[in-house]
């Protein structure tokens, strides 16, 4: 309470109204009453501010106030307080923000060097690309090859591709499908060779089924109605040298209904092909 009185004191002695204090230190007149009345208190930065315009030290200002002076003490620690752990946050932002700055630093130099590889090897093999994202390879002997490439975004916080970015080569077992005007259209019988980022390959056979209760618009050599293509065996291996080599492709064929030696092409020249791609 001393200090309202001191407040009350200083403000008649200048002959101030509360409504004249209240403008000069930017308040409102029930501020200036409340402070008077002992209800509230200035802050210390207000209590600085009259302690210089009216030359009057703190000492004399809080004179025996035992109240305004802890909370003073509260706020002084207060503000100690707030300023070590807002130091903390602004140490803790400021590591965030150059770790970020380094990750995105190495994502754009990955992506830079990986994208170039990437091209490097579609023009080696002379892939094309057929507009929507999908590059295709002709490799003769009826063997088709085509690669999606998905690189991990910037805030995917990903360095590596994903794992849809594989390399899909088609050998063409079959190819008698007719439309119903008797133009090709594909083929009814195929073994998919599928290297996938996660380390396998993928040997599969695949025939097209005959649905003669479903609207179709393909027609096989034996006028067999062409809906779909079902797979007849699945084979997964590491794709790695060592299991490559140990393939029997005598016997794998064999179980494909496909060439041995087309099979072998495929399967030793994709690898080759995925590994310059991806890895």
């Amino acid at each position: 309470m001393e200090l309202g009185k001191n407040i009350v004191k200083i403000r008649k002695n200048n002959n101030l109204t509360q409504d004249e204090l209240a403008e000069k230190y930017f308040v409102t007149r029930q501020t200036i009453s409340n402070w008077e009345i002992g209800k509230s208190y200035p802050d210390l930065e207000t209590l600085v501010k009259i302690s210089n315009d009216f030359n009057i030290s703190l000492d004399v200002l809080l004179k025996e106030d035992n109240k305004m002076i802890k909370e003073i003490d509260k706020n002084i620690k207060d503000t100690r307080k707030y300023r070590r752990i807002l130091k903390y946050i602004i140490i803790i932002v400021s590591l965030l923000i150059i770790a970020f700055s380094i990750y995105v630093a190495v994502y754009y130099n990955f992506k830079k060097n990986t994208i170039v590889k990437f091209n490097d090897t579609l023009l080696k093999y002379n892939f094309k690309d057929d507009g929507s994202g999908v590059y295709s390879l002709d490799y003769g002997d009826k063997i088709y090859c085509n690669v999606m490439e998905y690189f991990p975004k910037l805030l995917d916080f990903k360095l590596y591709y994903e794992k849809d970015n594989s390399l899909f080569c088609t050998i063409v077992t079959k190819e008698d499908l007719k439309d119903k005007s008797g133009d090709g259209s594909g083929w009814s019988s195929e073994v998919q060779v599928n290297f996938t980022n996660d380390g396998k390959l993928v040997i599969e056979s695949f025939t097209c089924e005959d649905r003669s209760n479903f609207s179709s618009t393909l027609k096989d050599s034996d006028g067999n109605e062409c809906d779909y293509y079902a797979r007849t065996n699945h084979y997964r291996i590491n794709n790695d040298d060592t299991s490559i080599a140990n393939i029997d492709f005598d016997e794998l064929s064999e179980k494909l209904n496909v060439d041995s030696k087309l099979l072998q092409k495929t399967v030793i020249h994709g690898s080759k092909i995925y590994k310059d791609l991806f890895k």
